[in-house]
């Protein structure tokens, strides 16, 4: 029996990818490099399980194949490239950094050198099915009418993200060896349609944070800082539109090489969303103005995008299957979403520490940092008694210590919150980034020890 082999699968549309395939009872092998957390198996499962926990019922169970887009070969072992060859007959490519400014080699070292990592895999496999997950927005800052087939035009990008997708596009429509390939360009992809809810803070979350952020200020405020006009649109679509889209259109018929727009032909007015943004707390949590201009520089591009985008292909090939309008319950669901993940309480305290920073669940520190360079543990009273605390996981500390994010990201996100006074906060982010940017090895067992 064929294998479809998918990367991605712990991301958050390549998890709705993998729940689909094996739903509909396609043979699926993923590859998945080890985390922080655990081995590729025990994310694997973890995922499985939530499956589980969701009501769903898969009809298969994948082939976990541990490995490193990173890496020539993939990091792969002779026997597992041997095992693909041998079982797999197609590649579904969702794998990819979103990194929007250029850092430590990424967005390219993910989206340009894995995919030429993996087509080459495919070369030698004799894989001749390439599927490629790229984004609507490798148009760069064009304006009018994108057509899908459109993609060298001499556009602008607005980020390195756009271009390193581009160029991943590149390399796949290159690949002479193939029979066949397929790119799917989604827009700005948000949660589930049914159920609000999505494992990613960016694009729509972005916005709603942000407008977050700044609730209590005039809409006109808020607009003339977000850089665009409450008619403006955003183009959004859900995640299982998306993830079904692309499962119908794996299994098309013939050995025609196609582009797919997969985007809403009726975007969100930013008013609107801008409207249900401010009901998602009645207090937000200060944050210093630099910081909210840095999140906005990143967005702003998508919040101000004039351009249209053609779906002849992707209209003819799924019919049946409309985009969900994201408009009264949808956008409630979705708003309601960002509302529980919140960032936090903002209260008024007094207080020994500067900063405290609470890393919560397994390997958990309370640290106060208030001198950097010789954090210390304290205890949980004395979180709270803290001028200023901050609180996010391990796995956000790590990625903030290996500058996979930056403080700017993880704040937005939801991934860390900031609580206390907001006269203190400027000071207080100072420190945390005096705190990261101490060398350290970034394993939970020396969080906290000086160099």
């Amino acid at each position: 029996m064929s294998c479809e082999l998918l990367t991605g699968a712990t991301g958050f549309l390549g998890s709705h990818l993998l729940q689909d395939a094996l739903a509909s009872g396609c043979d699926v092998a993923v590859l998945v490099r080890r985390g922080r957390s655990g081995s590729a198996q025990s994310r694997v499962e973890g995922l499985l399980e939530q499956f589980g926990a969701a009501g769903a019922t898969p009809l298969a169970q994948p082939s976990i194949i541990e490995g490193d887009l990173h890496k020539p070969d993939l990091g792969l072992d002779r026997a597992s490239r041997a095992w693909i060859a041998e079982h797999c007959d197609r590649v579904v490519h969702c794998a990819a950094s979103i990194t929007f400014r250029a850092r430590e080699g990424e967005p390219y070292r993910s989206n340009v050198d894995g995919t030429r990592f993996l087509l080459e895999l495919c070369r030698e496999s004799d894989i001749r099915d390439f599927h490629l997950v790229s984004t609507a927005y490798v148009c760069g800052a064009r304006e009018g009418l994108v057509m899908e087939d459109d993609l060298e035009c001499g556009q602008e990008f607005s980020n390195d993200y756009e271009r390193s997708k581009f160029v991943s596009e590149f390399l796949v429509r290159q690949a002479a060896f193939l029979d066949r390939w397929t790119v799917y360009r989604p827009s700005v992809i948000v949660g589930d349609s049914t159920t609000g809810s999505a494992s990613t803070n960016d694009g729509l979350y972005a916005f709603l944070s942000v407008a977050g952020l700044m609730a209590g200020e005039t809409a006109e405020r808020v607009f003339a800082r977000l850089g665009m006009a409450a008619e403006e649109r955003l183009n959004l679509v859900p995640v299982d539109w998306v993830s079904a889209a692309i499962r119908r259109l794996v299994d098309r018929p013939g050995d025609e090489s196609t582009t797919y727009h997969l985007t809403h032909p009726s975007p969100v007015r930013a008013g609107a969303l801008l409207e249900a943004a401010r009901h998602l707390r009645a207090e937000a949590p200060r944050v210093p103005d630099r910081v909210l201009d840095e999140l906005l520089a990143v967005y702003r591009p998508y919040m101000k995008h004039h351009c249209d985008f053609d779906v002849t292909h992707t209209a003819r090939d799924t019919p049946g299957l409309p985009c969900p309008l994201i408009e009264g319950e949808v956008l409630e669901r979705l708003v309601g979403f960002v509302a529980k993940r919140g960032f936090g309480v903002t209260r008024q305290a007094d207080g020994r520490s500067e900063l405290a920073l609470n890393v919560v669940g397994d390997g958990g520190h309370a640290l106060d940092l208030s001198s950097p360079a010789a954090a210390t543990e304290i205890g949980s009273e004395e979180v709270r008694d803290a001028r200023v605390s901050a609180q996010c996981t391990a796995e956000t500390l790590d990625r903030l210590l290996s500058r996979e994010i930056t403080i700017e990201q993880a704040v937005y996100g939801g991934l860390l919150a900031l609580e206390g006074e907001p006269s203190g906060m400027e000071h207080a982010t100072h420190l945390l980034e005096a705190y990261l940017a101490e060398p350290r090895t970034t394993t939970l067992s020396t969080v906290g020890a000086p160099a």
